[in-house]
């Protein structure tokens, strides 16, 4: 009997590890939140529970690159704030490819991006800082991708991204520059 006494606590830490081993994980570093990158424009509006649409011109402007076009967009509230994610879908296999999130209203704007940017710290390290155009960017290792960030009140802009982007974002960027 006493040397159940001893053995209980550690069977029962085994048993513990071994769940939280056996746990489901967050989403892989490469998908973003229930979507999976080369998912076509119907799944995500599937996996979303319908709450991902069609682009309108506002929701979606300026979020689509020469490699990639806007096709969804969904509300979306993260840590106290209204954010808009808007999905980007390879121009030539239509396969999604990068998450755009921003708030909702301009005025989150900066205190939206310096939350975020510590959350991301923390989360994946130290970032890499550069210049476009004169405005920062800061970029994290993202598993096979990238998670970018962007904001300025610049120029008479008030700008807020976070970009999350797949290995087959990344290519389709570099193979059209």
């Amino acid at each position: 009997m006493d040397c159940m006494k001893r053995v209980g606590p550690w069977v029962a830490i085994l048993l513990v590890s071994g769940w939280l081993a056996g746990a489901p994980k967050s989403a892989r570093a490469e998908d973003w939140a229930f979507t999976k990158w080369g998912m076509s424009v119907e799944e995500v509006v599937a996996a979303s529970g319908g709450k991902a649409s069609p682009c309108d011109a506002s929701a979606c402007e300026n979020q689509s690159r020469s490699t990639a076009r806007a096709e969804l967009t969904m509300p979306l509230q993260m840590d106290g704030f209204d954010l808009i994610a808007v999905f980007n879908f390879d121009r030539k296999t239509h396969q999604l490819t990068e998450v755009n999130l921003r708030p909702k209203n301009t005025f989150d704007n900066t205190r939206w991006a310096r939350e975020t940017r510590i959350k991301l710290k923390d989360a994946h390290g130290p970032w890499v800082e550069e210049q476009w155009f004169g405005m920062p960017t800061w970029t994290w290792k993202w598993g096979d991708g990238e998670i970018q960030m962007f904001e300025t009140t610049k120029y008479d802009m008030d700008v807020a991204n976070v970009s999350y982007m797949s290995k087959a974002a990344l290519d389709a960027i570099e193979a059209d520059e």
